[in-house]
C-alpha cells in the first residue's frame, strides 16, 4: 500500500489474466521501476517511457516491461481495510470502512 502526498491510502486490485507489454530500448533507456512496483496510468517508468496502464510491474525482460493490470482505489486516511493482502475480492465486496 502506498501513501500519497494528500495523506490518503491507495490500494490496487490486481488481476493475473491481464498482462500488457510496454516496449522500450534497454540500451538507451534507464528504467525508474523494478519488478513488484505499483504504478498508475501516466507514471514515468523511465526517461521518455510513460505508462498507459495502472497495475504492477510483473516482469522486465530485454526490451519489454510487463504490467499486470489493476484498478486503483483512493481510500481516506484513517480508513480500516477490510481485506488482507492476497485475498480474493469480488465485485461489491467492502474493501474499507
Amino acid at each position: 500500500m502506498n501513501s500519497s502526498i494528500a495523506s490518503a491510502k491507495e490500494i490496487l486490485i490486481l488481476q493475473d489474466k491481464d498482462i500488457r507489454p510496454i516496449h522500450y530500448n534497454s540500451k538507451t533507456d534507464k528504467l525508474n521501476v523494478k519488478v513488484g512496483d505499483l504504478i498508475r496510468a501516466g507514471s514515468w517508468l523511465g526517461k521518455g517511457i510513460k505508462s498507459g496502464y495502472s497495475g504492477q510491474v510483473y516482469k522486465i525482460i530485454e526490451n519489454v516491461i510487463y504490467i499486470r493490470l489493476g484498478r486503483p482505489y483512493l481510500i481516506s486516511e484513517g480508513a480500516v481495510l477490510e481485506v488482507e493482502s492476497g485475498s480474493l475480492v469480488q465485485r461489491l465486496d467492502k474493501l474499507a470502512t
